[in-house]
């Protein structure tokens, strides 16, 4: 009895340790990804492991430049307009600052995933609903995430991303 108990023992503490490891690696590897945007710029967390943050809850998302130098960190609303000069062109505005990208492949992405969330099938991503220089949503960088981290378009990579202490911009 006591050895098919030590044996129960053992195995349950050697599932339990493996599975913690298995689970520590996972979140490690998903939240040290960034989602690499049209212009190069990244989008990824702020911290590998640690409390949520801000008024949503959710965890403070940043944004880097191509290097992995951090440009902006917030999980304020973003506003995505297009260009009134350049129709191709999708003005990312944050807070503190704003950045160009290309916006065909990020905006039929991010439309995409909103209308099958909705249970809808149409793409609204077009110059007849969207004129240049309007402002096409006020988002968060987590909903912008959301939307591209599954997508085989937009790359994934590492790129520093601290374990528990967020870097301030």
């Amino acid at each position: 009895m006591r050895k098919a108990l030590a044996f129960f023992l053992k195995t349950t503490v050697s599932l339990i340790v493996a599975f913690t490891i298995f689970v520590i690696f996972e979140v490690y590897y998903k939240r040290g990804q960034c989602i690499v945007l049209p212009n190069g710029t990244m989008l990824a967390d702020s911290l590998i492991f640690g409390p949520r943050h801000g008024a949503s809850g959710r965890r403070d998302l940043v944004l880097r430049d191509a290097e992995g130098r951090l440009l902006a960190a917030t999980d304020e609303p973003v506003t995505l307009s297009r260009d009134g000069a350049e129709p191709d062109l999708l003005i990312l505005s944050y807070a503190g600052g704003e950045m160009a990208m290309p916006a065909e492949t990020l905006m039929r992405t991010i439309f995409k995933r909103a209308y099958m969330d909705m249970g809808l099938t149409q793409n609204v991503w077009t110059e007849e609903n969207y004129p240049p220089g309007t402002v096409i949503a006020i988002t968060s960088l987590a909903v912008i995430r959301n939307a591209l981290t599954f997508d085989p378009d937009f790359e994934k990579r590492r790129c520093g991303t601290p374990l528990f202490v967020p870097v301030a911009p």
